[in-house]
């Protein structure tokens, strides 16, 4: 038997992962600001993610994100 794993630069795919993983850094890529956004997962619900970074908390609808990934320093 094989166990790997999907790597530390994996795409988080859908909102039950993002509330799986609140208290983690991610970035995500925002259709609204055309760029990355950075910042700690808060909360997360069916419809959105709320980011909290050193400018604030931001909440981030789903139909707004192009791809998310993880952080790691």
């Amino acid at each position: 038997m094989e166990v790997c794993s999907p790597g530390i630069e994996r795409n988080i795919k859908n909102a039950a992962e993002f509330e799986l993983f609140v208290g983690h850094d991610i970035k995500v890529w925002d259709r609204n600001v055309g760029d990355w956004v950075k910042g700690v997962i808060k909360a997360a619900d069916r419809e959105s993610v709320t980011l909290g970074s050193e400018a604030g908390d931001m909440s981030i609808q789903y139909v707004d994100i192009a791809k998310a990934k993880f952080i790691h320093n």
